[in-house]
This record gives C-alpha cells, structure tokens and sequence, in this order.
C-alpha cells in the first residue's frame, strides 16, 4: 500500500500536513481493512464521544507491514 496527497499547508515542523485529498494504492484485501477500520473508528466515536481518542490500521490489522503508511482516525472533536 502506497498514501499520497497534496498539501495544503504544514502544520507542524514534525512533518505533519493538511491535505487537500488523498489517495491510496491498495489491494482489495488492504482497501477491506481500511474500510473496517473506519466503521470500528465511527462505532467507537459514536460510543464514547469526546473518549475517543484515536484508533491505528497498524494496530488493528494482523497484515501490517512496516512498509505500509499507517492510516489513523482520531475524533474531529479533538481538533
């Protein structure tokens, strides 16, 4: 799996980007396993609101590879 992006701006000198979209090159197993982390991610925001901190594809898919980029949802609420 491949993430590219456009970016808007720099947020942080750690490297950290807002972006203007983002694509990702992805197998349909890989593309399965984002689309599960987005439901868990939605389903635990809707449980615990504000509690809801953040959640990591590299953390909850068994097929992580090192070379893959990690894909993280955090609440909106926190931003």
């Amino acid at each position: 799996m491949k993430a590219y992006g456009h970016i808007v701006k720099e947020i942080d000198r750690t490297g950290l980007c807002e972006l203007k979209d983002v694509s990702f090159k992805a197998s349909p197993n890989v593309l399965r396993s984002m689309a599960a982390l987005f439901l868990k991610g939605a389903d635990l925001m809707d449980k615990n609101g504000k509690k809801f901190e953040g959640l990591h594809l590299k953390d909850s898919w068994k097929q992580w590879r090192d070379d893959y980029p990690d894909v993280i949802i955090v609440n909106e609420e926190d931003s």
